[in-house]
């Protein structure tokens, strides 16, 4: 197996598939597996949701 996942997929309108990763903190997120998915899917949101972040921010896309 690769050991690479995604925790939860959204599938939009127009081909657009929204990738949403969950970790119970910001530096635990690696971005290996979403680089994998985004190779298959390139367009689409992704999100990554963290209990104990208390401002939200945006990494840029070109950061993957």
């Amino acid at each position: 197996k690769s050991q690479r996942e995604i925790d939860f997929v959204v599938q939009r309108s127009g081909g657009n598939v929204d990738a949403i990763e969950a970790k119970i903190s910001p530096n635990a997120f690696t971005t290996r597996s979403l680089r994998a998915f985004r190779q298959h899917h390139p367009r689409g949101a992704n999100i990554l949701v963290c209990p104990f972040v208390d401002t939200p921010y945006t990494i840029l896309p070109g950061r993957l």
